[in-house]
């Protein structure tokens, strides 16, 4: 299923719409570790700047966490906290759809054919987003990796400007962490693999990422959106004074 003769726009919907599906999951679980199996940077080409899909998907990569063992309870727990945290308001995935409402895009549901279709978004944002939850279908199997992500996530989003700009929800955010990092196990008294899946989950992150979740990419001049454009286009020039 995974596979390049498999269009990454299918695999995304695959993904997306997957409701637990068996085959589905396994399927993606292969992939995600073939990916792991070498350095992400290498298999993926760097990706020029234009609209991410991962920033409408909140935690999507910690989605079946709470299926891990008992004996994680305490990481599994705090990784749960985080992911319902992402979903609450003046969350990145909250302000990315309000930056484009403003500029007049409006997408179908994320998990639809029709977005994984829509040639707003480009097939590498599709692939990024397809892994990030390619390891949300997997969390409970790849824990380590899932907490690699979810630190790299949290170091994105600490800039100045985050927390002045959404003080309260970096606050609670900075809380769940905390718990997160009593839960792991010291990084001299971890065992090798765990170390080492901890920091293929971060080069994961490094490539799916967006470079700012606080300053999304907005491209209005999709040939779909062409109306939409011109219309921010004219309001954007009328605001300024030319």
């Amino acid at each position: 299923m995974m596979s390049a003769a498999t269009g990454i726009r299918q695999v995304y919907h695959q993904l997306s719409a997957c409701a637990g599906d068996e085959v589905t999951v396994s399927a993606a679980g292969s992939w995600l570790h073939a990916m792991l199996a070498g350095t992400v940077a290498q298999i993926c080409p760097p990706v020029p700047a234009g609209p991410d899909v991962l920033p409408l998907l909140p935690g999507c990569w910690l989605q079946s966490v709470l299926h891990a063992g008992n004996a994680e309870q305490a990481i599994v727990l705090a990784l749960h906290q985080i992911y319902r945290h992402c979903q609450s308001p003046d969350s990145p995935a909250f302000h990315y759809r309000q930056c484009l409402m403003t500029a007049g895009i409006i997408t179908p549901a994320t998990d639809s054919l029709a977005f994984a279709m829509d040639e707003y978004w480009p097939d590498a944002a599709l692939e990024k987003a397809a892994l990030a939850l390619a390891l949300g279908l997997n969390a409970y199997a790849c824990l380590p990796e899932a907490c690699g992500f979810t630190l790299a996530w949290v170091a994105m989003l600490e800039t100045e400007e985050a927390t002045a700009a959404h003080h309260g929800w970096m606050v609670m955010l900075r809380e769940r962490l905390q718990i997160l990092q009593a839960a792991l196990p010291e990084a001299d008294a971890a065992d090798a693999d765990w170390n080492v899946r901890v920091a293929s989950g971060r080069r994961l992150a490094a490539w799916c990422l967006p470079a700012s979740a606080w300053h999304p990419v907005i491209r209005p001049d999709a040939s779909d959106h062409s109306d939409a454009a011109r219309l921010l286009q004219k309001r954007v020039i009328h605001a300024r004074g030319y």
